[in-house]
This record gives C-alpha cells, structure tokens and sequence, in this order.
C-alpha cells in the first residue's frame, strides 16, 4: 500500500503564459507558491476476494471489471499507461475540487506518484514526475489545461517557472527569507465563492483570445513576475497588493467567463471593506479568491465576508511525497495468479 500527499498551489502572477497554446510563441513565467492544503491518494494492490478487479473512491465508489471500465479519466489514463491492474484507489482532500487551487494536477501528480511506487519504479526527479503528469493530462486525455500546476504539485514552495518557445520547462525555485514571508502570509485572505466549475472549460475562452489584439494583456501579466518577486523582497504590502488589482482587472478583460457578476461583486465588496488588491486563483468562474487585506483592515474585510468561508492557510515547501509505505501481502506463493479466492458463508 502507497500513501502520498500532494499540495494545492496558490498562483500569483504569470497566469495564461503556462498554456503551450501562448509560451511556444511567446515564452512565459509564472510566480507561484504551494499551501497546506493536500490531496491524498491511497494506492494498494486489491486483495483477491472480491467479485470486482478495481476499486475506486473519489466523488463516487467505482467497482469494475476491468481498467477499461473505469469512469475516472485520470484514474483509468494512470493506470493502462503504467500497466497496473486489480487495484484499489481511495482519494481525500482538504479542500473541494473545481476551486482553482489546481486539485486535478496534484491528484494527477499524486497518482502517478503512488502507481510508479506500488511498481516499484518511482521517477528519477520531482520533475520527471511533473513532465509525467502533464503528458497524462495535456496529450492523453487532451485537456484544455496549462502546465503551471504539475510543475508546483510536484517540486513544491515557491517558485517562478519559465516556459520557453522551445517548449522549455524550468523551475526556478525562489527562497524568500522567512521574515519576508511572514509578511506576506499575514496580509493574505483565502475567501471560498461557494462555485465549483471546470477550468478547461473556463481556459478554452481565455485559450481562444491568444494571438489577437488581447495579446498585450498577458504580455503585461508576464511582466508582473519579477515586479510581484520584488515586492515581496522588500516587504512592500502595499504594491504586492496594488500589483494584483492590476493583474485582476487585466485576467477579467480576456473572457466574460473569468468573472461573472458574482465574482465582480465578491471582488468589489472586498476592496470596499479595505482590500488592496486580489484575483480569482485559478482559470476563473467561481471557486476560490485571493486578497490582500493590510492587518488594520482585516476585522473589516472578515465582517464583509460573514456569508462567505474564510480558508486559513499556511504556505508549504513540499512537492509530493509518499507519507506511507506497506509491502503487498497478497503476493504468497499459495494464492495462484489469475483464481479469485471467493468468500464462502456458513450456516
């Protein structure tokens, strides 16, 4: 039995340059950081008693014949890419999926973590890892998805990771003195919309605009990674925040879809009650929002936001890992390949 555990990323700056669809024309970088926040996997070979060859938990409990059976994309891609069959799978998280916190990539990254180690063929790198997962989900299953966040589930904390018209990916992973984070920490508040939604969905509208005049838009959020690096280098709240309104008010003008009224309103209510500045993380639409609220304005922003849940949160330097490891013990001589041993009752 495998056990992993995988962060949840918070995304700052950079956002939209991580789609090939721009950074092989363009080049990109994105500034990002990972949180406390986890998904879990637990992968184990199935014991052979049962009537079914698999067994899934997620949102729903899958029991198939088969690996071809399987409903779950990324659960059936890991698992005939890597040759593993007769499994049980059980997924938790801290927090809900579809919320821009890049849930599908960590359990993507997370997965092929908890397979390759139950083979007994765990990669040579965080990053091999990450290029495994993003091969799952951007050429297997063909999701509308960037390739930000199985860089940041796999090599953890803060980095800025450079994508290059060479198709290029490097991580740079940028060390903030503790005191500088602290800082940071102190002034950001996580808010949950209470919207789950698809962001490849949200991503295709955003995807589409590339290569037209909205160009100048990601260009600028580009630029923002080493403007936002700086600031929080130099403790500077103020500008961290002011630059993040910008980046918002320029991610919203890309789609309609990034921001609907909802999402307006949350913002706008934000900054009345003393935000500087904050986004939608992830593609847009709904999940969760990101703000910089100064600590003298911080009762008043949480009294704004009584109807909505406030996320406390920590930042995490951590990619994913394997916090539990069993050997297999249904690998006996005596239990012969291929026989279901059934459980028979008594009177």
């Amino acid at each position: 039995m495998i056990i992993t555990k995988t962060p949840l990323r918070v995304s700052f700056f950079g956002g939209g340059s991580d789609y090939p669809e721009w950074y092989l024309r363009n080049g990109g970088q994105v500034l990002s950081t990972t949180i406390d926040k986890y998904v879990f996997l637990m992968v184990r070979r199935l014991p052979p008693f049962f009537d079914y060859e698999n067994r899934l938990v997620w949102s729903k409990i899958e029991l198939t014949e088969s690996v071809d059976a399987i409903e779950h994309p990324v659960v059936k891609t890991v698992l005939q890419k890597y040759g593993l069959q007769k499994v049980e799978v059980n997924h938790f998280s801290d927090l809900p999926a579809r919320t821009g916190l890049g849930s599908s990539s960590s359990f993507a990254v997370g997965l092929i973590n908890a397979v390759r180690a139950l083979l007994e063929n765990e990669p040579e790198s965080s990053h091999q890892l990450a290029l495994e997962a993003i091969e799952v989900e951007k050429h297997m299953l063909g999701e509308v998805v960037g390739v930000q966040d199985q860089l940041a589930a796999a090599h953890g904390g803060f980095n800025i990771f450079h994508f290059g018209v060479d198709a290029t990916l490097r991580v740079q992973k940028v060390n903030f003195e503790q005191d500088k984070l602290a800082s940071l920490q102190k002034n950001l508040v996580m808010v949950y919309t209470g919207v789950a939604r698809f962001a490849s969905q949200v991503a295709a509208s955003t995807v589409a605009n590339f290569g037209t005049t909205k160009d100048s838009v990601i260009h600028r959020i580009v630029d923002m990674v080493d403007e936002g690096r700086r600031s929080i280098d130099a403790s500077d709240i103020t500008a961290f925040g002011e630059l993040l309104h910008e980046s918002w008010l320029l991610k919203r003008s890309l789609s309609t879809d990034i921001a609907p009224e909802m999402i307006n309103q949350l913002y706008a209510l934000g900054r009345q009650a003393g935000a500087l500045g904050g986004k939608v993380l992830g593609a847009g639409g709904g999940g969760f929002m990101l703000f910089v609220v100064p600590p003298e304005s911080r009762q008043r922003f949480l009294n704004a936001m009584s109807n909505f849940l406030v996320i406390p949160f920590g930042f995490d330097d951590s990619g994913s890992s394997i916090i539990y490891r069993s050997d297999d013990q249904f690998t006996h001589a005596s239990l012969k390949p291929g026989v279901k041993y059934k459980q028979v009752n008594s009177d």
